[in-house]
């Protein structure tokens, strides 16, 4: 059995909502880090939505949640 490990759920400027867990860096030719990538594993759930307009995002992967807006 492998383990995953938890992430976090952030809001990423290029992917929107993701998880920590699915973070992936690639590294340029002279060694330095190019911009993190992530799996689609955070969705919203609709029926969750508060009178502001907020979602809780889970990643189906690790399990991870947040609030949209935090």
């Amino acid at each position: 059995m492998k383990l995953i490990k938890s992430g976090e759920v952030i809001y990423d400027s290029q992917f929107g909502h993701v998880c920590t867990c699915t973070e992936a860096v690639t590294y340029d030719d002279e060694g330095y880090p190019e911009p993190a990538s992530y799996l689609p594993t955070v969705a919203a759930d609709r029926a969750s939505a508060t009178e502001s307009g907020s979602y809780w995002y889970s990643c189906q992967r690790c399990g991870a949640g947040a609030w949209s807006g935090c």
